[in-house]
């Protein structure tokens, strides 16, 4: 639990601090969409396909933490890394790059 605080507030301070988004609207945006959309999934894996009964009959409160709060820095911090501007072979590669280092970090190899 004292992780997650420390990762909220690092995270909370380097996405407002270190990008290279230029208005708070875009920052706001991002935020919205980000719990818009991880509220959807949740919804439909709970409901559609009783997913997550399993792990607790109530509510997570470090799930909703982590999702309401550490998930959108992360997004604005990673879309500030994005080359927009650049040719379509350098924003594909950039997101080769972050699959390959997901997928990497989760233990999954290519090969298994």
């Amino acid at each position: 639990m004292v992780i997650l605080f420390i990762s909220i507030i690092l995270f909370n301070v380097i996405a407002f601090k270190k990008n290279k988004i230029p208005t708070m609207n875009r920052k706001v945006n991002i935020w919205t969409f980000t719990i818009a959309l991880q509220v959807v999934f949740d919804v439909v894996i709970e409901f559609k396909f009783k997913g997550y009964w399993y792990f607790d009959k109530g509510v997570d409160w470090m799930g909703v933490l982590a999702h309401t709060i550490l998930i959108p820095p992360f997004n604005i911090m990673l879309l500030s890394l994005f080359p927009f501007n650049s040719s379509f072979v350098k924003k594909a590669i950039f997101i080769n790059s972050l699959h390959s280092r997901y997928y990497y970090l989760r233990g999954i190899g290519f090969n298994s």
